[in-house]
């Protein structure tokens, strides 16, 4: 009896363990096709995307993209571009815009974040990185 019961104990150990491997050899596989669809996305915006970070959320079920575009320059500021994008929905979740003086002070900033507008610099950045932790952290 107790043979058997030893051995029912092993059996399941070794099945958990089992589908411990197959979850995380399935979520290795979901970031590593994140992170291609995230490079074809990026090179469909050549020139517009200077920098990009891919990440697939698994409590989300999501493959996001923070994507860095090219500034926009008029004569004494420029406006920097981040974009939060879902690549898998083709849908854009949020972006901060910042406004920076040629004297290298950012002047203002602008967030958007599931069609919420926030225009105050300091709740813009605020809100901006706590959607960021939400969505880019896991």
């Amino acid at each position: 009896m107790k043979k058997l019961f030893l051995l029912s104990l092993c059996s399941l150990l070794c099945l958990s363990i089992g589908c411990q491997a197959s979850s995380k050899k399935e979520a290795y596989e979901l970031r590593e096709r994140c992170g291609k669809s995230a490079s074809q996305w990026a090179k469909t915006k050549s020139g517009e995307v200077m920098n990009y970070t891919a990440h697939y959320n698994g409590n989300l079920n999501k493959c996001f993209i923070l994507a860095e575009l090219s500034p926009a320059v008029s004569n004494n500021f420029y406006s920097s571009f981040t974009i939060l994008y879902d690549v898998d929905e083709n849908k854009e979740y949020g972006h901060l815009t910042t406004r920076t003086y040629d004297n290298g002070n950012p002047e203002s900033h602008q967030c958007i974040i599931n069609g919420k507008y926030y225009t105050d610099k300091d709740q813009a950045q605020d809100k901006w990185k706590a959607f960021l932790k939400s969505t880019m952290e896991e």
